[in-house]
């Protein structure tokens, strides 16, 4: 029977998280890092001078230069989709391809289909345009959407535009394509692709996880959840193991990786609160001891870790959060707030390598 100490260094090893002598940034391994990965999530939360995406590079490059990630739109091998929120994927995914071709599906039977071809075509026409000089109507409540958003957004998710980013986050819309080919009818088929892209896209997150772990991994329709997952058994694709005296399963392919490769994650350093890492908040709790919450839509009175607090990482473990800010006309990296996991220890040597981490940090945030 494994333990969790286990089921906790593998999935720091699927997530490129396990080894101190991190290997450069570049474009061929950022795509390699998303083949492996599967996704990572996008926010414009900008609080220490590096969003979320770009800790989350930091984290696992060596020499990764803020916001670098946005030459991959324009080498064609990266798309923002919606999965569980905003992502970058590779453009070559089955999964991606599978999203479109369900969503082209459903979108060819919605009612309001020709007003959307409308703007497609007038988008195509536009050419590479930023969505605020497109979309006119900025008077709607927050969170509204005008029939222009509406609009863009399903057909970005159906495949028919590409949305791109500038170095601010500054959405930017192309439609390239003037022609796209019929989508297949049976949306119910496609849907169980896609379910079944979902399930093993989860799996090489977490590694080694119950049942309920993946399906806390999308929003998945339980009866077809149930459905696909056994289906996925039966062809052997994963399978079942015991760890922590209760059913587990992972990935076939891992079998091997994890037998027979001694995992000791040798690493220190901070992660985003978007890290796909701890992105399941109840399995964070259990696999890594920490309840962590992100308390950015918190009241600041009722606030324990901070605004945009970031885990601090230590070889094989959570060991605490520390929220920083960056006060940019000083040029200063501030901590608001520092938290560790057990306050009753001595924690002189994680202070001393958080020091470490926060002056390779805020080396990074300044150039």
């Amino acid at each position: 029977m494994y333990k969790n100490e286990q089921i906790k260094r593998f999935q720091l090893f699927k997530q490129q998280l396990a080894i101190a002598d991190k290997k450069p940034f570049s474009q061929p391994a950022l795509f390699t890092l998303l083949g492996k990965i599967g996704y990572i999530q996008l926010d414009s939360i900008n609080v220490t001078n590096a969003r979320s995406q770009d800790i989350f590079l930091w984290s696992r490059f060596k020499n990764y230069r803020n916001t670098s990630y946005v030459d991959s739109y324009t080498k064609g091998g990266a798309v923002e989709v919606y999965l569980n929120a905003l992502s970058l994927m590779s453009k070559d995914s089955q999964l991606v391809r599978n999203l479109y071709r369900m969503n082209l599906a459903k979108l060819q039977n919605d009612v309001n289909y020709p007003d959307y071809i409308k703007i497609y075509r007038q988008l195509i026409q536009v050419g590479r345009v930023y969505k605020k000089d497109f979309v006119s109507n900025h008077n709607l409540p927050q969170w509204e959407m005008s029939k222009e958003d509406n609009a863009i957004d399903k057909l970005w998710r159906a495949g028919l535009i590409d949305i791109q980013r500038d170095r601010s986050f500054r959405k930017i819309l192309i439609a390239a394509k003037d022609d796209f080919a019929d989508s297949p009818i049976d949306v119910n088929e496609l849907e169980k692709q896609v379910y079944a892209d979902l399930i093993l896209l989860t799996f090489n997150n977490l590694g080694i996880a119950t049942k309920t772990d993946v399906f806390n991994g999308a929003h998945f329709r339980k009866r077809l959840f149930d459905s696909v997952f056994d289906e996925l058994l039966k062809e052997k694709q994963i399978t079942n193991i015991t760890a922590e005296g209760q059913d587990h399963y992972i990935l076939a392919s891992d079998l091997d990786a994890f037998h027979h490769n001694d995992i000791f994650p040798n690493i220190a350093t901070l992660l985003t609160p978007f890290d796909n890492l701890i992105r399941d908040r109840a399995r964070t709790l259990r696999v890594f001891g920490i309840n962590y919450k992100l308390e950015s839509y918190t009241p600041a009175a009722y606030r324990k870790l901070g605004y945009f607090a970031l885990p601090i990482l230590i070889q094989d473990d959570i060991v605490g959060t520390v929220d920083l800010r960056f006060d940019r006309a000083r040029k200063q990296l501030g901590v608001n707030r520092l938290v560790w996991k057990n306050e009753k220890v001595n924690n002189r040597a994680n202070s001393a390598i958080l020091d470490d981490i926060l002056q390779r940090f805020t080396e990074f945030i300044m150039h």
